[in-house]
C-alpha cells in the first residue's frame, strides 16, 4: 500500500500584535521626522529673496497687559490662581524682532502699547494689526513670546512657502499659519 506523503507545514504567519508592535516605532520615527523636514525645508528659502514691492512691517506682539498673555492674575474655575508673565521675555524678544528687521530693511512696531489691557491679548490682535495697515503693505504678525531664530531667511521668503509663488501683488489679502497643532490664538 502506498503512502501519502504529507504537505510540510505552512511556514508560520507573523502575529498581528507583533506586526502592530513593529510598526509603532515605525509610524512615531516618521510622525517626529515629519516637522524637522519641513523646518529643513524653511531654512533652505535662502537668504536671496525677491523683495516685496512696497513697506513691510514686522508687528511684535506686546507683552504688557493683564489677562492671558500678560503678567495679570486670574482665577480658575477650580480656585486656584493662575498667573503668566512675560517679564524679561518681551524686551528680549523686542530686541530680537528689532534687530532681524534692521538687517532685513523693515519697520518695527512693539504692539504693546496697541493690546488692550481691558481684554485678553489675543482679542487685542486684530485692532493692532489694523490700526497698521494703512502705512504698510504688508504685516506680519509675531506673538510676544515668539523671537525669530534665523536671521538669513527672509519674510518674503516665508511668504513664498505660504502661498506657492512670488507674485505678491496677486497674493491673498490675509495669509494665516498654523502649529502643528492647529491655528494659535496666543
Amino acid at each position: 500500500m502506498g503512502h501519502r506523503r504529507r504537505k510540510p507545514p505552512p511556514p508560520p504567519r507573523p502575529k498581528r500584535r507583533f506586526l502592530l508592535f513593529l510598526s509603532i516605532p515605525v509610524l512615531l520615527f516618521l510622525s517626529l521626522r515629519l516637522p524637522s523636514s519641513v523646518l529643513r525645508h524653511a531654512n533652505s528659502l535662502g537668504p536671496e529673496p525677491q523683495n516685496i514691492d512696497g513697506h513691510v512691517l514686522l508687528l511684535g506682539g506686546g507683552g504688557g497687559g493683564g489677562g492671558e498673555g500678560g503678567g495679570g492674575r486670574g482665577e480658575g474655575e477650580d480656585g486656584l490662581i493662575r498667573r503668566r508673565s512675560f517679564e524679561g521675555l518681551a524686551d528680549l524678544a523686542g530686541r530680537n524682532k528689532r534687530g532681524y528687521a534692521g538687517r532685513m530693511g523693515y519697520g518695527f512696531v512693539d504692539a504693546e502699547r496697541l493690546v488692550d489691557p481691558h481684554r485678553p491679548p489675543s482679542w487685542s490682535k486684530i485692532p493692532a494689526v489694523r490700526s497698521c495697515l494703512g502705512d504698510s503693505d504688508w504685516v506680519f504678525w509675531n506673538d510676544a513670546d515668539t523671537i525669530v531664530t534665523n536671521f538669513e531667511i527672509s519674510l518674503e521668503n516665508i511668504l513664498e512657502s505660504a502661498i506657492w509663488h512670488m507674485d505678491f501683488n496677486a497674493s491673498p489679502d490675509l495669509v494665516v499659519t498654523e502649529d502643528i497643532n492647529g491655528v494659535n490664538a496666543g
